[in-house]
């Protein structure tokens, strides 16, 4: 279900909707985990989530296991991190394209260059 979610989006606010969502639907008591991606109101809102959750429902494990970060998130930040390390060397490459098919004598060197060692450049 989507719901619409007025500002604000912290803790406290998004902690009173989820739950009162989870009541009116009537899984307040069968809730074992939420997935949320890594925003600080989220990991504030599902403390506090999980602190009321096992208040009046016990929780499966204590709420060892409440939250769970969303794996494509997860996967998108280490994605990007690792293209940071290899970002000047992305550049570098870029720059040398730039220059090869920047001139056409340039580019028939390479092309040659290219040629001798195997590597065709069609």
């Amino acid at each position: 279900n989507f719901i619409h979610m007025p500002p604000p989006h912290n803790a406290n606010a998004l902690h009173d909707k989820i739950h009162d969502l989870l009541k009116e639907w009537k899984i307040h008591k069968k809730i074992f985990t939420i997935t949320l991606d890594n925003a600080r109101a989220n990991d504030n809102m599902q403390d506090m989530l999980c602190d009321t959750l096992n208040m009046h429902a016990r929780l499966p494990c204590g709420g060892e296991f409440f939250h769970v970060r969303c794996g494509a998130h997860v996967l998108n930040l280490i994605v990007k991190e690792g293209l940071k390390v290899i970002d000047g060397g992305t550049s570098k490459v870029k720059d040398l394209v730039k220059y090869v098919t920047g001139s056409e004598g340039r580019k028939m060197k390479f092309e040659e260059i290219a040629s001798g060692l195997g590597i065709d450049c069609a």
